[in-house]
């Protein structure tokens, strides 16, 4: 219990200590929020998986600002606005938003998704840190707990940038020109 508290894995808890925490978790609902509360940053980068290759830092060069990628895969409208929503009270000021519209945010009635099949931590999107104790003290979090102390031991890569980037697309060597071709085939035969 007291190796949670300290390794704070989601660097969400008020009375952790100031540890070099990074995003660990492969479900960015759960890294993302401590990046959206940083004060380091003045700028966000907010959608889908369709904008999780934008890298904050060519930008910060382009645009003069500070910004953190907080795009997550198959997020839904819902779960972008409360990102959003979280970023937004810890920076009024903020400088720049690239919001990644798409086909997520065209959802009404029955059609709106509130969720993904991924769990999404609500109690880490509001404001007080004291409730997040709560949920704190199940597998997963031990399990990330793990994670993050390997990964400030240097024993685990690092999965996300400090900024929310990482480039999930495979190695250029291994595009494939005749699979692809084979592949959209086979999409224009189904249609």
């Amino acid at each position: 219990m007291a190796l949670i508290i300290i390794v704070d894995p989601f660097d969400t808890l008020p009375v952790s200590p100031p540890l070099d925490r990074v995003p660990i978790s492969s479900n960015a609902r759960f890294s993302f929020p401590a990046l959206a509360r940083a004060d380091r940053f003045d700028s966000a980068i907010i959608g889908t998986s369709t904008s999780r290759l934008l890298r904050p830092d060519m930008l910060d060069g382009l645009l003069d600002g500070k910004f953190v990628n907080l795009a997550m895969n198959s997020a839904t409208a819902y779960e972008q606005y409360r990102m959003l929503a979280l970023f937004g009270r810890h920076h009024p000021e903020m400088q720049f938003l690239i919001m990644g519209v798409d086909l997520v945010w065209c959802g009404t009635g029955d059609s709106f998704e509130k969720y993904t099949p991924r769990p999404f931590p609500e109690w880490m999107y509001d404001d007080n840190r004291w409730n997040d104790f709560l949920h704190h003290f199940d597998f997963f979090t031990l399990e990330q707990t793990g994670r993050q102390l390997a990964t400030m031991l240097g024993l685990r890569a690092v999965k996300y940038g400090r900024d929310g980037y990482t480039d999930f697309l495979p190695d250029p060597s291994e595009y494939d020109l005749g699979k692809v071709r084979q592949s959209l085939v086979k999409m224009r035969e189904l249609n």
